[in-house]
């Protein structure tokens, strides 16, 4: 009795008979598809220097922790201590976070010189805001262990740009509002 739908040739985990030699096919190189790309980038672009200090809490942990590669199970119970941080807005359901942390890093990806350029007019002229704002990204970079050599230099780098005092730093900067 013959089985139905069986297949006698067998096939590789991407559809391709054993035996072929064609390649698996590619995604076209379809122009409504770059013009679309073309048009999220530019979107994106015209909002780096918009938010607040939600933004800039996600923006500095990413650029921090972007030389590390990942985050393990202590860097996430420390973000949910970063979605859950108050500021003048209610908040964030976990979608809209998700969204606000992969927007941030296409923002980082895109242009990250004018990405973190814009951190100091986004945060908030309160100091003691800022410098709190700055703790949560210690905080949460730390869950994972010692900081490496890198770390240390970005973190140094993101306490400049939220105009705190941090050891081994040039010292706090005045805050500028913008213009």
């Amino acid at each position: 009795m013959s089985v139905p739908f069986s297949n006698t040739k067998p096939r590789t985990l991407d559809g391709r008979r054993r035996n072929s030699t064609s390649n698996p096919r590619r995604a076209s190189k379809n122009p409504l598809h770059r013009e679309l790309l073309q048009s999220r980038i530019a979107d994106l672009k015209s909002r780096i220097a918009t938010g607040g200090i939600r933004e800039c809490l996600a923006r500095g942990l990413l650029y921090v922790g972007g030389a590390r590669g990942g985050v393990d199970e202590r860097g996430l119970a420390a973000i949910r201590r970063l979605r859950e941080h108050q500021d003048d807005r209610p908040r964030l359901t976990l979608a809209q976070f998700k969204a606000l942390i992969r927007e941030q890093f296409f923002m980082l990806l895109i242009d990250q010189d004018a990405a973190l350029a814009a951190l100091p007019s986004m945060l908030p002229p309160d100091g003691e805001a800022r410098r709190e704002a700055f703790e949560l990204i210690k905080q949460v970079l730390g869950a994972r262990g010692e900081l490496s050599a890198e770390d240390r230099t970005r973190l140094s780098e993101i306490a400049r740009l939220f105009g705190v005092d941090e050891p081994g730093s040039a010292g706090p900067i005045p805050f500028r509002q913008a213009s």
